[in-house]
């Protein structure tokens, strides 16, 4: 169903706490391996959209929230390779940004609803437990994460805040995909058949 790939790539979104330090090459290579986390994000997403439109919907946002973030690294690497004057990676990366915590917010709300709606349609109360949990931690991290990228000097301890925050959201909804994994795709005959029976509903649902 795509939850042990979904899982795999969350873990490598971590990185992206790499810009709260300040050397160069470090926060490139951060960015690179985010954006690698986004993109296998991605292939576990396209799998879980056969069975969940709201994980179609996280598909598409986190597609957009990947180009964002690949855009980023390459700003990131001309900089570091002197190809681009500093002030105009500083320029670019001020609207990245805003424009990739905007992309942030439905990418992940969406993601771990569709965990909570897959859970609530299987009948299984860890998962549906652990996703609305991450749905609402994600949602209150956003409210924070879109704050932060406003053109408004917050100061170095809310940077820190946000950034610890970020990390323990991180770990918090790495459980909770890798409880869908384990609680959901118990074996491969039994996914094969729920498989089935969820994607036939979801087709009915969709038709009405």
């Amino acid at each position: 169903m795509g939850f042990g790939i979904t899982f795999t790539g969350y873990l490598f979104t971590v990185f992206d706490t790499g810009f709260i330090v300040n050397e160069a090459l470090l926060v490139f290579v951060c960015k690179i391996l985010c954006v690698i986390g986004y993109t296998v994000l991605l292939f576990g997403l396209y799998r879980f959209s056969r069975y969940s439109k709201f994980a179609k919907y996280s598909l598409f946002a986190t597609a957009a929230l990947d180009a964002a973030m690949a855009f980023e690294a390459v700003i990131q690497g001309l900089w570091f390779f002197r190809i681009m004057s500093e002030q105009t990676m500083v320029s670019i990366r001020f609207y990245l940004f805003t424009a990739i915590a905007v992309l942030f917010a439905p990418a992940q709300i969406l993601l771990f609803y569709a965990v909570f709606d897959m859970g609530r349609q299987t009948e299984c109360e860890k998962v549906k437990k652990r996703g609305i949990r991450s749905v609402a931690a994600t949602g209150a991290f956003c409210i924070v994460n879109t704050a932060a990228s406003l053109p408004v000097n917050l100061g170095d301890v809310f940077a820190v805040i946000r950034y610890g925050l970020f990390i323990v959201l991180t770990i918090m909804n790495a459980v909770t995909l890798y409880t869908a994994y384990r609680y959901i795709c118990l074996d491969t005959e039994l996914e094969k058949e729920q498989s089935e029976f969820l994607k036939q509903r979801t087709f009915r649902q969709e038709k009405k």
